[in-house]
């Protein structure tokens, strides 16, 4: 018999949140292997979530919650667009529902908002797994990369300055 984990019961990921497809008859899944799988996502500094077909969030792990700024609790079985500004909410919707549809993986870089309103620079990176009743589930995982942009914003006025240019390619002196 193949053991499934469900997330709102006991708040880990099922089978079927992780991209699993039901074993074949006769056949067991490793209960150890989907709970080592479980740990590794919960533990991952890679923000990971899984969408259902109809836009709601099944699954999330603490780096996501912590990079948008929510509990997990309260993310868990509402729509995605909860952490879009509200003018986005069709326009995307659209968009996840055109991605399930398609055969590609999805990725770029993107500013999104906090749930305190504060913006962040991530690196999002999107595909399709098998979901309940032959629907497609978005995995998507997420990299918060603010800091190194604030870091790259500090450094390109300097890499533009003659000053700069001049001392890095001057001789040195013997």
């Amino acid at each position: 018999m193949t053991r499934r984990l469900d997330r709102s019961v006991d708040g880990k990921l099922s089978d079927e949140d992780i991209g699993l497809s039901p074993a074949p008859q006769g056949i067991e899944r490793s209960g150890h292997a989907l709970r080592l799988m479980d740990q590794i996502i919960q533990r991952s500094p890679i923000g990971v979530a899984v969408i259902d077909h109809g836009g709601v969030l099944r699954s999330v792990n603490p780096s996501f919650c912590q990079i948008r700024g929510y509990r997990q609790e309260e993310l868990l079985g509402r729509r995605f667009t909860l952490l879009l500004p509200q003018p986005e909410h069709n326009r995307v919707m659209a968009l996840h529902l055109d991605f399930l549809d398609r055969s590609t993986d999805m990725d770029g870089e993107r500013v999104v908002l906090r749930r305190d309103g504060s913006m962040l620079n991530v690196i999002a990176h999107s595909v399709r797994v098998p979901g309940d009743e032959g629907r497609w589930r978005r995995l998507v995982y997420v990299v918060d990369i603010t800091e190194r942009r604030r870091m790259e914003s500090a450094l390109q006025p300097h890499s533009d300055s003659p000053d700069r240019c001049s001392t890095v390619s001057a001789p040195m002196s013997a």
